[in-house]
């Protein structure tokens, strides 16, 4: 189901990407990791 938590998670994957479009691969990686872990804590909210 999509819920606003989504989108929130899916508009900052796509700040990051166009924010630094030429970031190394593994720091894309991490902070893909790190914004997951935001939003898991959001959803246990």
């Amino acid at each position: 189901m999509i819920d606003k938590i989504y989108f929130l998670w899916l508009y900052m994957i796509i700040v990051w990407n166009i924010g630094y479009p030429n970031a190394n691969p593994w720091l894309d990686i991490f902070i893909a990791i790190l914004i997951s872990i935001i939003i898991f804590f959001l959803r246990k909210k």
